[in-house]
């Protein structure tokens, strides 16, 4: 039986990327899509036929409230949030807001239960040793992965009182085209195609890195049957930053402009940052499917063309 699916976030990377492959699923489901920005980035030919757009301020209590008064949903895919670095009071206020207030100005004005899936962090992990399983204790170490954390707990608590069917997700680091901002593989990626130095650590680090196309297959995974729980997404591997960006140059024969060691690594440095998705494969069946070197040939193929 078809669905009312409310999908938070729809005009950012990962929330365009779950309509685009939610149409190409033939979804019957019919998805109500809100973002703080217009409709202005997906083409018709990407969204679901069932889709509907609305400019919310999740931040807004009674905006959020008026709204799921008259759009009551089945299913709620919370992907908005806000990743940004940086340890200001004024960045501090914008996650707090972005990623706590948002998550519970939804659940508190939900006016019926209903499937809610928060998109967390596997940052939430901290410098332990990985790979990360769910089973392991949390510890949060910046900003970011505490608001997070704050996110889960209230998730939580919804769920236990049984007012919502709760998952959790904890994605590694996520890549794909369409990715903007300061993440690592679009930067390169970026400095590459211009021809920039791009300025990076000696990379001695390692980063579990999930394709976004495989995140959206293991978000509908979880969907077919509302399946509940904390869910690691990830690849169980890792590779190292410097790995990562001399195949890239190499790819454009550009590895003069690889700027190794320019910067220091961070203070709380994560070494071994690899999540175990073993849970979600016995959940639900699912496994990656793209490796890294496809998704990056296929980023600098789009630049290029």
């Amino acid at each position: 039986m078809p669905k009312t699916i409310l999908l938070t976030g729809a005009m950012g990377f990962v929330g365009q990327n779950l309509l685009r492959y939610a149409r190409a699923q033939d979804s019957q489901d019919q998805w109500i899509a809100v973002d703080f920005v217009q409709d202005e980035t997906l083409k018709p030919n990407e969204r679901p036929e069932q889709y509907s757009f609305h400019a919310l301020d999740l931040g807004n209590q009674r905006a959020v409230e008026s709204f799921l008064q008259t759009n009551t949903p089945d299913v709620v895919l919370h992907f908005a949030g806000c990743i940004s670095k940086g340890s200001d009071p004024d960045n501090r206020t914008r996650l707090f807001r972005s990623n706590v207030e948002t998550t519970w100005n939804l659940l508190s004005a939900l006016p019926r239960p209903a499937y809610f899936m928060l998109t967390s962090t596997g940052m939430i992990y901290g410098s332990q040793r990985g790979p990360f399983a769910e089973s392991m204790e949390v510890q949060p170490s910046d900003d970011y992965s505490h608001c997070k954390h704050l996110a889960e707990i209230m998730v939580q608590a919804f769920a236990k009182q049984g007012r919502i069917q709760a998952t959790i997700l904890r994605p590694a680091v996520l890549y794909g085209l369409g990715q903007k901002g300061d993440m690592f593989i679009p930067s390169l990626c970026r400095a590459l195609q211009g021809g920039t130095r791009f300025s990076m650590t000696k990379g001695e680090q390692t980063r579990d890195f999930v394709h976004v196309r495989d995140l959206c297959s293991a978000v509908f995974s979880l969907l077919k049957k509302e399946t509940t729980g904390t869910f690691n997404i990830g690849t169980g591997t890792s590779v190292s930053m410097r790995d990562v960006a001399e195949n890239s140059a190499t790819i454009l024969g550009q590895k003069e402009l690889l700027g190794i060691g320019d910067v220091a690594y961070r203070k709380q440095e994560i070494w071994d940052y690899r999540l175990s998705s073993t849970l979600l494969q016995q959940a639900t069946g699912w496994i990656p499917k793209i490796p890294l070197t496809q998704g990056i040939q296929e980023i600098l193929q789009e630049k290029q063309s």
